[in-house]
């Protein structure tokens, strides 16, 4: 909408355009003819109207009593933060402390008992050496007197104690040597596994019975040559 022109020279002529030359009418912008602007001529101002703003009513609020306000009580004294100490380094945290059951004491297992057939080997292996010492020592007396009544004309029954301490003698340690050999047999087996003890007393056992044998052999061959006039 086109204001109010407020014109500076009143009685000018038309102006016309420039492009066309079509005769222009007062406060035109554009030609009617060609559409060409026009160039405003000086001392004309163009004024549009804005529209005025609207006018808001604003119904008054009623008006309520105020009620006095109500007495402030003093503020509690604050109290300063105490100071923030600096954070400290960063540390690996503690290893947790396990609790540990107490632990049951198990009961002792009981030693393995000793091997009888060990002890028995040990003595019927060293048995043999101490039969012959004292059975030789007996035959020996035996001989003396035997010599003795033959010497004083009682020749008859006079070998008899002697032979018969020698047949003791042998047949003692030929047993001595067979319990020697079945008890330490018994005993290497019942000590394999540790289920009994007393394995060192059947190897010396069988040990001190092998040389035992080997002097039994010999003495019973030494016997036999020696007293043979007498056994025949």
């Amino acid at each position: 909408m086109l204001g109010n022109v407020d014109t500076g020279k009143q009685g000018a002529g038309m102006e016309s355009c420039i492009a066309c030359g079509s005769p222009l009418r007062d406060g035109a912008r554009f030609c009617t003819r060609c559409g060409t602007a026009v160039a405003p001529r000086p001392g004309i101002d163009v004024v549009e109207d804005a529209p005025a703003p609207p006018v808001l009513e604003v119904a008054a609020a009623p008006s309520t009593p105020v009620s006095p306000a109500a007495p402030v009580s003093p503020a509690a004294p604050v109290n300063p933060a105490p100071p923030v100490s600096p954070p400290l380094p960063h540390s690996p945290p503690a290893a947790r402390e396990t609790a540990i059951p107490a632990r049951i004491p198990l009961p002792e297992p009981a030693p393995a008992p000793l091997s009888r057939a060990a002890v028995g080997s040990l003595l019927a292996g060293v048995a043999p050496l101490l039969v012959s010492v004292g059975g030789n020592a007996l035959a020996s007396m035996f001989g003396v007197q035997a010599v003795e009544a033959i010497n004083a004309g009682q020749p008859e029954g006079a070998w008899a104690p002697f032979l018969t301490t020698l047949t003791l003698l042998f047949l003692g340690n030929a047993a001595l040597l067979v319990a020697c050999g079945v008890l330490g047999r018994r005993a290497l087996r019942q000590t394999r596994r540790g289920a009994m003890t007393g394995r060192p007393f059947a190897v010396a056992g069988l040990a001190a019975g092998a040389v035992n044998l080997v002097l039994w052999v010999v003495g019973l061959g030494v016997t036999l040559v020696r007293y043979s006039a007498i056994l025949t």
